[in-house]
């Protein structure tokens, strides 16, 4: 990473008490220019400005500071111990939002039942359960601190069609959880690879973000097509490289019933990065599904076989 030259820190102590301070972590004076007002405007009135900026020296994530990050028409409690959100996963949520608004097909019939794994703040669950008409939902999250969280965003933002669980999907039977089946299954799982995360990762997600959270291997995609498959007629699971995408895709085109059932898709995020491997299973609902979606990303996999409606 480059060098900060000292002209800039002059130049920017120089237009604001503490605008300095936010160059380190913001890298440009614009970017640290942007959360000096964000820091005036939203501030807790307890807190003070060269309070905050010093915590963004120290590398505090501006969510921690702030309390929360806006998520489409939510605004998302945010406290340490549990991922912030990302734009990247507000995008492809809101996405998915606007395509199924934009059918007739869902919105007078029975509720869509959407599960959320790996829920964290609860960010992608509320923001469905919000914007989507007629829904419920499940949200599950092995970690307290995420569970109670949810439980507060749910309170701030007037979202309430759900059930939260605390569980380690990686070692309960999803045979188990409740609901017995889902119409929409989301998650975005721990995928940063450990090799990649002392080397990728921006100090201060690595110092205050949780690792539980943020680090995983292929397990997640293991059990989703193991065990999550069978419960739900669509999936929207959240990916960090090709390698996972290739994953899922691989296991399902293996499996000669999978392959028969499932047609699977990626969808790129609007920097050109792969960020969500997708499915429709080859039922009614999930071929009711699939032909919205014809846009959302592209399809890599048609179900070889019909299976039959149910």
């Amino acid at each position: 990473m480059p060098r900060i030259s000292p002209s800039l820190l002059k130049k920017a102590s120089s237009i604001r008490p503490g605008l300095h301070l936010l160059i380190p972590e913001c890298r440009s004076l614009q970017q640290a220019t942007l959360e000096y007002k964000w820091l005036s405007e939203e501030l807790p009135p307890e807190k003070s400005i060269l309070w905050a900026c010093l915590q963004r020296y120290n590398h505090v994530p501006l969510q921690y500071i702030l309390g929360s990050q806006p998520f489409g028409a939510l605004d998302i409690i945010c406290k340490p111990g549990v991922l912030i959100p990302r734009w990247e996963t507000e995008e492809w949520v809101m996405e998915l939002i606007t395509t199924i608004n934009n059918s007739t097909l869902f919105n007078h019939e029975t509720p869509l039942h959407i599960c959320d794994t790996c829920t964290g703040t609860g960010c992608i669950a509320l923001a469905l359960n919000h914007g989507i008409p007629n829904s419920t939902f499940t949200a599950i999250d092995i970690s307290k601190k995420a569970i109670d969280l949810v439980k507060l965003n749910i309170l701030k933002n007037k979202v309430g069609k759900g059930r939260l669980i605390q569980r380690n999907i990686l070692t309960s039977t999803p045979s188990n959880v409740p609901p017995l089946h889902i119409d929409i299954l989301t998650g975005n799982p721990p995928y940063i690879r450990k090799r990649d995360f002392n080397r990728d990762v921006k100090t201060s997600v690595r110092l205050f973000e949780p690792k539980l959270a943020l680090v995983g291997e292929l397990e997640f995609y293991q059990n989703l097509v193991e065990h999550w498959l069978s419960k739900t007629d669509s999936f929207f699971y959240e990916i960090g490289d090709t390698g996972q995408f290739d994953y899922v895709e691989t296991r399902i085109k293996s499996d000669s019933k999978l392959s028969q059932s499932w047609s699977i898709g990626l969808k790129y995020d609007s920097n050109g990065k792969p960020r969500v491997v997708y499915g429709f299973k080859n039922n009614s609902k999930g071929a009711r599904l699939l032909p919205l979606f014809e846009n959302f990303g592209t399809l890599k996999h048609l179900a070889t076989t019909e299976t039959g409606a149910k």
